[in-house]
């Protein structure tokens, strides 16, 4: 396996040694995801969620993705909390995710107080075909055994301040599907990752690193680095940044609304 040296991030295939796991970055960063996520969740507007079942996993596995790919030089996960408790299944959340949604106007702009950057989206995609959104062909066979039916990616860059950021969000059956897709990932068991979006930052020059989140039934991956390929596993400005963009607005005001539902239904049951 060729680490990331003068390069960048290691290209992988499904036929090399297993990455090593990294610990997680310092607690204090992730500690205030978890207060972000509380606190819009609740000031998030209340949304109506229609219900049905889903679908089986489909017998045809589809398109295959490529099999190799860049890699982040550090990767760390946590998995599903009650605070997504109200989304930890898509039959309770069936409403499928689409770009406007995901990257309204409020949110084609990331600020960060720590890093001092303030990025821009530069692309944004949705794929029905979760195979296209990645590398690596046993991830996609795990995604296709989640019951993943969507990929939504977006891609954000200040040339001024440095830095470039990616956001990608599977739809998945289940909280218990979204925490052993994001595990599996750290563990590199199924060797792939995220693909890039052509028009953000390649991620393919010097230190990146990237976070997975299960948020109910969703898997959120966030991935970010320095522009002059700098950095390293306790750079404050970039484990900042990473919590502001593997919190979606999207899936916390989705969770938010499932559980004013629930409270209005206690309420009035």
């Amino acid at each position: 396996m060729r680490g990331p040296g003068p390069r960048g991030g290691a290209i992988r295939t499904a036929k090399q040694a297993r990455r090593p796991r990294r610990g997680p970055p310092p607690a204090l960063y992730f500690g205030t995801a978890t207060v972000l996520v509380l606190a819009l969740a609740a000031g998030a507007a209340v949304m109506i969620m229609r219900g049905r079942s889903d679908p089986p996993p489909r017998d045809n596995p589809g398109p295959r993705p490529v099999a190799t790919g860049i890699a982040p030089a550090a990767y760390s996960d946590s998995p599903s909390t009650r605070v997504f408790a109200g989304i930890d299944r898509r039959s309770v959340d069936a409403k499928p995710l689409t770009v406007g949604e995901v990257f309204p106007k409020a949110a084609k702009t990331l600020p960060d107080k720590d890093a001092r950057a303030r990025l821009t989206l530069a692309d944004a995609r949705l794929d029905g075909d979760c195979a296209a959104a990645i590398w690596g062909l046993e991830l996609g066979e795990e995604l296709r055994r989640a019951g993943c039916t969507q990929v939504v990616r977006g891609a954000y860059i200040e040339q001024k301040a440095g830095y470039a950021a990616m956001v990608a969000i599977f739809n998945l059956a289940g909280a218990t599907q979204a925490n052993r897709v994001v595990d599996a990932l750290g563990n590199n068991s199924v060797p792939g990752f995220i693909l890039p979006l052509t028009g953000g930052d390649r991620f393919d020059q010097g230190f990146s690193v990237a976070r997975g989140r299960a948020m109910g039934h969703y898997g959120v991956i966030g991935w970010v680095r320095r522009l002059n390929g700098k950095g390293n596993e306790q750079d404050t400005a970039l484990l900042s940044l990473l919590v502001t963009v593997e919190s979606p607005k999207a899936i916390l005001g989705r969770a938010a609304a499932a559980r004013t539902a629930a409270a209005s239904r206690g309420a009035t049951g």
